[in-house]
């Protein structure tokens, strides 16, 4: 750009408060640089974390710093009049502790396809009820501001992008696995959505001789063998099966096995758990495999709350899959990590999602500026 087109749109941007002047900078000999940096005081910014049992609701200022943030279960079937009644008033409640009245936008993840463009979710199979409810125009009349609504992985992408491995890497492909198992893919820098939206639903990727049924209506998918509910599923399954182990004491005591539980006793050296952990992660191994040699991505991150709990094992397991069946060329350079930032990179990706969204540059180098205040 040229230096007159750098000084026209700092000008706007000034006008509008989205900049302020920051400190001088250090002289080079003549004057001293001016120094600018954008007015994180211009708004607000709220960012959702919906899955299918938890909730994560954090107000952020526009420099995306924290301010406060809240977790809490939910169940997803409650659905979406219930769960974004509670989104609202966590969302009120976060405001008025901080005595802001400038909430400039919203954003929500949520665990099925979406269509951005309408703000609703298609046929999602995690989420029964919610099938092209109006999300984002329901947040937007219930709190004054802009609404934006997106794929819970694609918003992890997005803050992975933000704040995590994405600042090096433009290639790569952030892995979500929890209840379900999504993929959000960045390809030179840029979330890929796909045509209708589902781009990354690798959840629902067959895996060979599995026949575990699974929620989409088919069976063997990789989400039926490899989420946080088919460890927990397996982990039930083993207990029945012996009482005599631990996975069956347990099983007696609390009535049900979370993958918290599988991963706490693999953790502790328990054989049961320590084989289904792997067993799990060969199998996302398995459908990661196919993903890696496709797109060739710098990294694979993984996050979600099953990788909360899980210890480096579901990581081997992962990795070990990979840098077999990968085509050596596509492994070479390729890093598979866990997040750093599990569980606040959804938060994350969504106040960035809600930033990207009211900063808008144009390639044909005009400047929209929306919900200015």
């Amino acid at each position: 750009m040229s230096r007159s087109s750098i000084g026209q749109y700092t000008d706007e941007l000034l006008q509008a408060r989205l900049l302020e002047e920051g400190p001088e900078g250090e002289s080079t000999g003549g004057r001293r640089s001016r120094l600018l940096r954008l007015n994180s005081r211009w708004g607000h910014v709220v960012g959702v974390a919906v899955g299918a049992t938890f909730l994560n609701v954090g107000l952020f200022d526009f420099y995306s710093e924290e301010l406060e943030s809240t977790a809490c279960e939910i169940d997803i079937a409650a659905g979406p009049r219930v769960i974004l009644a509670q989104i609202a008033e966590i969302a009120e409640c976060l405001c008025r502790t901080h005595r802001t009245n400038n909430l400039a936008g919203i954003g929500i993840g949520v665990p099925g396809p979406v269509n951005v463009q309408k703000g609703w979710v298609e046929s999602p199979p995690t989420m029964p009820g919610w099938n092209r409810y109006p999300i984002a125009a329901c947040l937007q009349d219930r709190l004054g501001c802009e609404a934006y609504v997106d794929n819970d992985v694609n918003l992890m992408a997005l803050g992975e992008q933000a704040m995590g491995i994405g600042r090096t890497a433009e290639d790569f492909v952030f892995v979500g696995v929890g209840t379900g198992i999504g993929a959000g893919i960045m390809a030179g820098g840029v979330l890929h959505r796909g045509h209708n939206g589902c781009a990354g639903e690798i959840g629902h990727i067959p895996i060979w001789g599995e026949k575990a049924p699974c929620l989409c209506g088919r069976v063997g998918c990789l989400e039926a063998v490899a989420s946080g509910a088919a460890i927990a599923k397996a982990a039930e399954k083993r207990g029945r099966q012996d009482n005599g182990t631990i996975l069956g004491h347990l099983l007696q005591q609390q009535g049900q096995l979370t993958a918290e539980d599988v991963g706490r006793l693999a953790a502790g050296g328990d054989e049961d758990a320590c084989a289904i952990v792997q067993e799990a992660g060969r199998h996302l191994g398995q459908a990661l495999t196919s993903v890696v040699t496709s797109l060739n991505p710098l990294a694979v991150v993984l996050g979600g709350e099953v990788l909360l709990h899980m210890g480096d094992l579901y990581l081997a397991a992962v990795r070990e899959h990979i840098y077999k069946g990968a085509l050596p060329l596509a492994t070479r350079d390729l890093s598979i990590v866990r997040s750093s930032m599990i569980p606040k990179v959804g938060m994350v990706g969504a106040c960035t999602l809600v930033i990207d969204q009211l900063l808008e540059v144009h390639r044909g180098g005009r400047l929209s500026v929306h919900g200015q205040s």
